[in-house]
């Protein structure tokens, strides 16, 4: 938590969390990277990626933008 207070200038909010279901092979459990905080005005569009030491940053950068770019169709169809 102190890395996070030093490095990030945003509040965090509740950008992550975890979904699952469980079936007859197992539970399965899924982290959520994505989420928008909505207040009276505006929404903000929150988006993270499970960075690993093979991961590329291009194609780490583009699977966040897609992450949001979902979100934001979400958003502009309730909007229409």
């Amino acid at each position: 938590m102190n890395d996070i207070t030093l490095n990030e200038r945003h509040p965090r909010r509740c950008y992550g969390g975890y979904v699952g279901m469980t079936d007859s092979r197992g539970t399965h459990i899924f982290v959520n990277l994505r989420c928008v905080h909505f207040d009276e005005s505006r929404y903000c569009i929150y988006a993270g990626g499970g960075i690993t030491a093979k991961s590329e940053s291009a194609t780490e950068w583009d699977e966040t933008s897609a992450k949001s770019q979902v979100l934001l169709n979400a958003i502009n169809q309730s909007l229409s």
